[in-house]
This record gives structure tokens, sequence and C-alpha cells, in this order.
């Protein structure tokens, strides 16, 4: 079923009806069974139901993290790639060749993937040059909890990501561009488990940094950190025989060399960006790890979906956007942090929030006798463990 799915929305997308064959796509794409160069295929079609770069952007990285060799994938982001160059004023290199696409019976259920040979073309000359560190689009954080940190955007409407360890709890910090010229940035949303937090401020780009669409970083890459201050660290992908999660890659760089609170870019040996230098380190050494950009990236369009979806306040506790205190609820619903514009009001039951906070279950806590609900066993009004009285 799948299969036929899949091959049903491919056609539809080369029929023009771009709707139904997003629709169709999403649906094989949502079964176990496709996967490798099917599902790789798949995704680079449903890049094409949109003209959203940063959308087809990330369905193109997906797919070569189902297939890094996928020749159809490789074709696609070389094409979004040279377009970007031709934007910046900047001859792109030469396209892959030999690629060739075979035609398609949608009624067939037998797997449908791409064909064709070449490879990804390499950056353009300036890359390596020094004088090109100007178009990477850093900016400085000053005002965070831990001293100054480093941002880079991601967006090019202003959204900047940098650590979570460089904003901390803090929901504004001064932003410093290149120029010198500083702003305000607003902390709009925080994700703690891999330290990575977003900061929205009012200016646009026009360039932003070339992304490697490598789905993990090989072993022994060389690496290139660049803080806003000026500063540069090289290392390399260090080897380790631990099992980590897709999102962190060890480098061999010292916790001490550090200049800043985190939140550099790291680049490959053609200045591509790789992720995100933070100050995580390891519990048997002092060395530091990368966040993927990949990671980064998925991170970025989640938020933005969240944004489209609803609408909320930044729990600063947490870092997740608090309906309950869009709503007037005095704590946030994920965490049951006290939301800040609470601190020094006179709380009492709100029927708004009362949903959110699952005030109507009747449920009372054993310690604090209200019955605003619960979050891992804990009152989100007094915090006091369920399990213990």
């Amino acid at each position: 079923m799948p299969l036929h799915s899949m091959n049903l929305g491919i056609q539809a997308v080369k029929d023009g009806h771009l709707e139904d064959g997003a629709r169709l796509l999403r649906i094989a794409l949502k079964s176990r069974e496709l996967t490798g160069s099917l599902r790789a295929t798949a995704l680079v079609y449903l890049a094409e139901t949109k003209l959203d770069r940063e959308f087809r952007l990330q369905c193109y990285n997906e797919a070569l993290t189902a297939d890094s060799q996928n020749p159809l994938a490789r074709q696609k982001l070389a094409e979004l790639y040279n377009a970007d160059m031709m934007q910046r004023g900047t001859q792109p290199p030469p396209t892959m060749p030999g690629f060739t696409e075979p035609s398609i019976n949608p009624g067939d259920s037998r797997p449908y993937t791409g064909s064709g040979t070449g490879q990804f073309p390499a950056a353009p000359a300036n890359y390596g040059n020094a004088s090109y560190a100007g178009a990477y689009r850093l900016a400085g954080i000053f005002g965070g909890p831990n001293g100054p940190g480093t941002a880079f955007f991601v967006e090019h409407d202003g959204l900047l990501a940098t650590t979570r360890y460089t904003v901390g709890g803090i929901e504004q910090v001064t932003i410093e561009m290149e120029t010198g010229r500083q702003f305000l940035g607003q902390v709009v949303r925080a994700y703690p488990e891999i330290d990575l937090a977003l900061i929205q401020v009012e200016h646009t780009v026009n360039d932003l940094m070339p992304v490697s669409i490598l789905p993990r970083v090989p072993e022994d890459t060389p690496l290139m950190v660049i803080t806003y201050s000026g500063n540069s660290l090289r290392g390399k992908r260090r080897t380790t025989r631990r099992v980590l999660p897709a999102h962190w890659f060890p480098t061999n760089i010292p916790h001490e060399k550090l200049t800043d609170a985190g939140g550099a870019p790291i680049l490959d040996d053609r200045q591509y960006i790789l992720g995100m230098i933070t100050r995580n380190v390891s519990s048997t050494s002092d060395y530091v790890y990368g966040l993927h950009i990949g990671t980064i990236r998925k991170y970025v369009e989640s938020y933005r979906q969240e944004k489209s979806s609803r609408q909320g306040i930044y729990c600063r506790s947490c870092g997740s956007l608090s309906r309950a205190a869009l709503a007037g609820g005095y704590y946030c619903e994920t965490c049951g942090g006290l939301m800040p514009r609470a601190n020094q009001m006179l709380r009492y039951w709100n029927q708004q929030s009362a949903a959110l906070y699952h005030e109507n279950q009747r449920v009372s806590c054993i310690h604090c006798n209200t019955a605003v609900g619960f979050h891992k066993g804990r009152c989100l009004r007094c915090g006091h463990d369920q399990s213990r009285r």
C-alpha cells in the first residue's frame, strides 16, 4: 500500500496536482515499510509540492538521511544550491551530469527509484577565503547569565540559533551584528534537552550559511569553529565507542578553549556548516560536543509549524510555548513553572485555563488541597510529589 500511494503521489505531482500529490506522499511516508531509496524519492517529490525554500531543503536533507547516495536527492539539492548562488551573484558550479528520470505507471505498485550518476558540486573557491567570513551572518549575544555568546541566522527573517546555556532562563538579550549595530533579541523557543535556543530579532538578512548535506559527521572530519569575537578553533570529529544520539557529535576541542558561552557554528573544510558548538562535555573527558545542523533545522521547522498552528507565551523555565499563560493562567501547562508576569499577582482559579491544567478532573492535591492538575506526579500549584505524604 505505501508503494502504491507513493507512485500515485509522484504521478499527481507530475500532473500538476500538488495538493493531492502531497497528501498521497505523506500517507506513504507514514509507513515504516518505506525506507532507503524509496523513502528518499518520496521526500524529493514531496519537496516539489511547495515553493518554500526551507521546506524543500528539509525534504532533501531527510531524503539524504534515508539514502545518502540517492542521485535524485543530490540532483535537486544541487539545483537549490545553484539557485542560491545565482541570487548572491556568484557563478554556480556545473550541475550534475547524466541525470535521467524513468516514467511511472500510476497503477503500478512496484517501487519507483530515481536513477542517474554524478557528483555533488564543489563549493566556490571564495568559500576558502578569510574575507568570506563576513557573509556567515554571525551575531554576538550579550546580557545572558553565562557571559557573551555567539549565534547565527537560520532564517532570513531574523531567527537566530544559539545554545540554551547562553540565554539561560531569560527572555530578552542584546544582539550585536557584525557591523556593531545592536538589536533587542526575544527568546522565542528553547529546547533544553538538546541545548538549543531560538532568538528573534527585527532584522532581515540576505545570506544564510551554506548547510552540509551529511546526515552524520564522519570520524576525523576536520572542524573549524568561528565565534562572534573573531576567535577560531580547529579540531576534528573525535572517535568514540559510545553510542550517541544522531543529533550529537563529539569533537576533540577542549572545554577550556571556548571563549564564550557557545552557539558558534562548526564548519567543515569547505566551510559548510556541520552544526553548533556547545559547552556540553563527556563524562569521561573535557572535550565538547557539537549539535548537528540537521537537528537544528528540524527544530526550526517544528517551531515554525508550532507557531503557525497555535499561539502561546514563551515559558522561560522549559522553553515551550504556553497556551495556558495566553489564556490567563499563571503556570506553564508543560512544566508547571510560574510565568514571569504572574510572579507578583494574586493567583486564583481561572475558567479559561482550567482545561489546560485539567482542573475539571476534580482531583485535589494531598498537600495543598487544590485541583490545578499534576505533571509527572507533582502538583502544579505547590510542587509536592503526590506519592509522598
